[in-house]
């Protein structure tokens, strides 16, 4: 916020409006923070006189040092407002004298106007023992920078004047005080980020009969956990948690499962990672009943069961790892076979010639944890 100064000059009668510490009263001069830019206008006797000015600094001699064109610029052709760049160095502060010279458009010239104004150093009087230098969050929250409430006016580098500054942006940021004596500094609050905590349970998986999942969510400074299950049947995660430790083991043989953690780091800074988990269901597999050994899409070149579930989820035949399959033609011939771990069919005869297009049977044999699960059916090769 700039704090400006408005001086009316009419023609052989010169009067000043000063905006500042207590500007109406006589016995206060108008003042300024060092390092600040402030603006200055004043307003001719017809609104199209030229202005002169002039600045000088009272350094305790006779002869007062005139800093004009280190300090002032013109902000229009008429010069009736100018901006002032006073100087940060504090030895700089103290007390300034304006000149200011009307002419208007007639030639006349009007009597040289002075007007005395005081710059407060940034060295004089303000104390920051309780001002926090930084004020570091967790990533993607909202910085709130606060000086404190002591002051009776806030400028940030960006011209904001409330008390507090909102940044999502790391950096040090610059704010003017100003306190109830008038006294001002400028002072310097640093934004940070924490990152969150790094928390990773794998890609969704399908567990097998008895089979486990252990899940760790441990990692680097994380100090909390908080393990949920998803209720499918009322699509909603339950409100309490299943467990506080940093693992937890997800067992199989209890149908489709969502389990989620949250984890909180020593910085505050809050995390989630979830996974789903497939329980597949050996009495209802879907066995695909065609494929095309010359399709274009590679997926359906070969004969894979069973067939991927409609949600997406991963392949079971990934995880078949003792499975007989025999494959017969019309005419009762068996023509190809594996055993033990799953192999796709990918239409040839056990010598490795494409057989033809035609119907052909199967019987499957799927064995987990000493159960058998028979499947019997057709599938045909397309050509």
């Amino acid at each position: 916020m700039n704090r400006t100064l408005h001086i009316l000059l009419l023609f052989a009668t010169v009067f000043l409006v000063a905006h500042g510490a207590k500007a109406q009263d006589n016995t206060m001069l108008p003042w300024a923070c060092s390092g600040s830019q402030e603006m200055y206008w004043v307003k001719g006797f017809n609104g199209s006189s030229d202005f002169e000015w002039r600045v000088y600094f009272n350094n305790g001699t006779d002869t007062p040092q005139e800093v004009t064109s280190e300090l002032l610029s013109y902000h229009n052709m008429e010069g009736d407002t100018v901006l002032i760049s006073w100087p940060t160095d504090p030895s700089r502060g103290g007390l300034y004298t304006f000149e200011v010279v009307e002419t208007t458009a007639y030639g006349c010239i009007g009597t040289t106007y002075e007007q005395d104004v005081i710059v407060n150093s940034s060295a004089i009087t303000l104390s920051f023992d309780d001002v926090p230098g930084s004020f570091f969050v967790c990533e993607n929250q909202t910085a709130v920078l606060d000086p404190g409430a002591e002051f009776i006016d806030y400028l940030w580098q960006d011209g904001s004047t409330n008390e507090q500054y909102l940044t999502t942006e790391a950096g040090t940021y610059q704010v003017r005080l100003i306190d109830s004596e008038y006294s001002c500094a400028f002072h310097e609050i640093e934004a940070g980020f924490h990152p969150l905590p790094d928390i990773d349970l794998g890609r969704d998986t399908t567990l097998f009969g008895a089979q486990s999942l252990f899940l760790d969510a441990d990692g680097s400074g994380i100090m909390s956990w908080q393990w949920y299950t998803y209720n499918f049947s009322t699509n909603e995660w339950g409100n309490q948690p299943i467990s506080s430790a940093s693992t937890y083991t997800v067992e199989g043989g209890v149908g489709d499962q969502w389990i989620s953690v949250w984890v909180q780091d020593n910085n505050g800074c809050v995390n989630s990672d979830s996974i789903k988990i497939v329980g597949a269901d050996y009495s209802s597999f879907r066995i695909p009943g065609a494929f095309v050994p010359g399709s274009p899409i590679v997926e359906n070149r070969v004969w894979n069961f069973p067939a991927p579930r409609e949600d997406g989820s991963q392949p079971l035949y990934e995880y078949l790892n003792d499975v007989d399959v025999r494959i017969f033609n019309r005419w009762g011939k068996q023509v190809w076979e594996s055993k033990g771990a799953y192999q796709p069919w990918d239409g040839r005869d056990s010598n490795g010639r494409p057989l033809p297009m035609d119907s052909y049977h199967y019987i499957i044999r799927i064995k987990v944890d000493g159960k058998v699960f028979l499947y019997k059916g057709s599938v045909t090769i397309i050509r």
